[in-house]
């Protein structure tokens, strides 16, 4: 007879879940919506993520993918991105990306 699971527990894997589920859908928004630096960003940190998220962002990205210039392979040889042109390195903030004014609050309340 396998052990209960205290509710806590499977609470915070719901959490989890739903945390890691909507931070695999900004960075596949900003992907698709052309923020090289999160494209950038995502390339180099692929490989180090567990084999079902990598699976996960290679289906969600797939029209984002060119096998001629591929980006990195993944641990089970599925092509992931093409590799960024210049265009696709100019820096650009997520806020910006989501159409809101990138401002501090040091430049609102400078000391």
């Amino acid at each position: 007879m396998a052990a209960a699971v205290p509710l806590e527990q499977k609470d915070n894997a719901v959490v989890m879940y739903v945390v890691i589920t909507r931070g695999q859908i900004f960075l596949r928004d900003a992907v698709k919506d052309n923020d090289g630096v999160t494209r950038t960003q995502l390339i180099a940190a692929i490989r180090g993520f567990p084999n079902s998220w990598q699976m996960k962002f290679a289906e969600a990205l797939a029209g984002e993918t060119d096998p001629k210039n591929l980006a990195v392979k993944l641990r089970n040889g599925a092509p992931f991105l093409s590799s960024p042109t210049k265009d696709d390195l100019t820096p650009r903030s997520t806020t910006e990306r989501q159409g809101w004014k990138h401002e501090t609050l040091c430049s609102r309340n400078p000391l």
